[in-house]
């Protein structure tokens, strides 16, 4: 596997029939025209849908952008947004994090560019409704209270979008 440097953009790819389809940290972004089923027969996915994303501290760039829509972010460790740097967010993305996940915004909520935009989406990694399934056990278990921590600056964030 080749290492892309930070900042790359990743586009126009198909992934599918793969266990973890991709692996990102937040040097790099993502547009909406990536695929993850076979074009040729949609029901043909990966054992887990998602992209698993692990927010890195040190991301060079100031501002991240994810706007993948097909699957959903994975987070597997805290989005920590450092002072001076965001993540943008395209309509209809979906965000799952693992247990005792959360975003945490250190200047304040213009941190996170569009959180509120037309479809964007805050939820457990069970949550299959939103995103697939990317904890790839269909539906075997299902999203409740206290499955992640939630969205922080200065206080926690009750938005409607947040699951």
């Amino acid at each position: 596997m080749h290492q892309q440097p930070a900042g790359t953009v990743i586009q126009h790819n198909v992934f599918y029939d793969n266990v973890r389809p991709l692996s990102i940290t937040s040097s790099f972004d993502l547009d909406d025209s990536n695929t993850f089923h076979n074009p040729a027969n949609a029901s043909e996915k990966n054992q887990y849908q998602g992209i698993v994303a692990v927010w890195n501290h040190n991301v060079s760039k100031a501002t991240v952008s994810w706007e993948e829509t097909e699957v959903a972010y994975v987070n597997t460790e805290n989005i920590d947004l450092a002072i001076d740097k965001a993540l943008r967010l395209g309509n209809n993305v979906t965000l799952k994090f693992l247990p005792n996940m959360q975003v945490i915004l250190r200047t304040n909520l213009a941190q996170l560019l569009n959180a509120n935009g037309s479809g964007v989406t805050f939820t457990s990694y069970k949550d299959d409704t939103r995103g697939g399934d990317s904890n790839g056990n269909d539906a075997a278990n299902s999203p409740s209270k206290g499955d992640w921590k939630g969205v922080y600056s200065g206080g926690w964030q009750t938005w409607v979008n947040i699951h």
